[in-house]
């Protein structure tokens, strides 16, 4: 039995050391092909250091410089591309150039350059106005040599690639309606102004949209359908039209106004927010609301509330109570969002609610706080809430 185990560890032994050589002889050849395709590669580099995680312009355009590493000559063909993402926007170009050995510089002004554009608009505002749209893109540089002096090596085809996003620097302002601003015009007039030396030649789209409850204004002009639109305006102000979808008092509205150089987007407006009110939406409501005594409360009468609620409770039977609070609509059902229990004790006990920040209440309408304790006794508050913003 001793024999067999000793025979059966060198067959073992020996399986795993020849199972260890071949690992090690393929990580070997995998290791020397790396580095001869890296070698191979290394013949010729581009150096993109200058332009890199820049915005492409004329002036930069053919700012790198490619290395030959070789010690001879190579003629090849140069091809840089510039391609949007998600639209068709490109612009291409090519020339031919001889590679020294070492490192070569590129002077526009000496090459043969072979322009192509995807479209005649696009091609204006790179060579007139030394811009790009706004939006990510990928700019590509192809070497691929097409032949050498002598009887040399033909190197490999190299490529380098480069994204960037231009981004919108808001070129455009809003004027009115004001940011946050409170207006009574159930169709006002939106006016902006573009800071482009060529802004004679734009055209602006109008967005509105509707902020949501948790929205942002930014959030709702990206991802809300816009309740009106316009383009192909080439003023710089509009009425909001009568035939669009009426405005509503106390609904938040996004902005923003986009410009377009014959159909190509440049950049967009910072989006600003405005409300429509009701000239008596600036009623007076005292600052200091007093506490509401939740014992004798039964619904009839109307608290005048503005974004905090105060609460007096007055414990006469029990050392601890706990009551449970929920926020009714005008029908009498409960909203969600609000639901809190509060622990009293035997005498005086008060405490205060932030209704503003629940973004769930209308402005001027009437809502029910249900109290209810341990016994079962029942409480009804009935106030009318107002939102802060639209109040003095």
């Amino acid at each position: 039995m001793k024999r067999i185990n000793v025979l059966s560890n060198t067959i073992l032994n020996g399986l795993v050391k020849n199972i260890f050589k071949k690992i090690v002889f393929l990580l070997v050849t995998i290791f020397c092909l790396n580095a001869k395709s890296i070698l191979a590669q290394e013949k010729i580099t581009i150096q993109t250091q200058q332009i890199d995680g820049i915005e492409l312009t004329q002036d930069n355009v053919f700012k790198y410089q490619i290395m030959n590493h070789l010690d001879y000559e190579v003629n090849a063909d140069v091809v840089g591309q510039v391609k949007y993402r998600n639209t068709n926007y490109l612009i291409k170009y090519s020339f031919p150039i001889k590679l020294q050995s070492g490192l070569n510089q590129l002077d526009k002004n000496q090459l043969t350059i072979n322009w192509n554009y995807s479209s005649s608009a696009l091609k204006e505002l790179f060579t007139l106005y030394n811009t790009v749209p706004t939006g990510m893109y990928e700019y590509c540089i192809t070497i691929t040599p097409k032949f050498v002096i002598g009887e040399y090596e033909l190197p490999n085809s190299v490529q380098e690639c480069m994204f960037y996003k231009k981004q919108e620097l808001f070129l455009i302002n809003l004027i009115t309606p004001e940011n946050d601003a409170k207006i009574y015009e159930f169709n006002p007039t939106f006016n902006w102004v573009a800071n482009y030396s060529f802004s004679n030649e734009l055209t602006y789209k109008i967005k509105v949209a509707e902020i949501k409850k948790g929205q942002n204004t930014e959030n709702a002009i990206v991802r809300n359908n816009p309740i009106y639109q316009e383009g192909g305006l080439y003023q710089n102000a509009l009425i909001y039209p009568v035939s669009a979808k009426p405005l509503e008092t106390f609904q938040p509205y996004a902005w923003t106004v986009d410009a377009y150089y014959k159909g190509i987007l440049l950049g967009s407006a910072e989006p600003w927010k405005f409300t429509i009110v009701e000239d008596s939406a600036n009623e007076i409501i005292p600052k200091d609301i007093s506490f509401i005594e939740v014992n004798i409360e039964n619904g009839t009468n109307t608290s005048l509330i503005a974004g905090q609620i105060k609460l007096k409770f007055i414990e006469k039977e029990h050392r601890n109570n706990l009551l449970d609070i929920k926020l009714l609509n005008a029908d009498n059902k409960e909203m969600k969002g609000f639901s809190k229990k509060w622990d009293v004790s035997m005498g005086e006990n008060r405490i205060a609610y932030q209704l503003a920040d629940l973004e769930i209440l209308k402005h001027k309408k009437i809502y029910f706080l249900s109290v209810s304790d341990s016994d079962n006794n029942q409480y009804l508050i009935r106030f009318k809430y107002f939102n802060p913003e639209f109040i003095k």
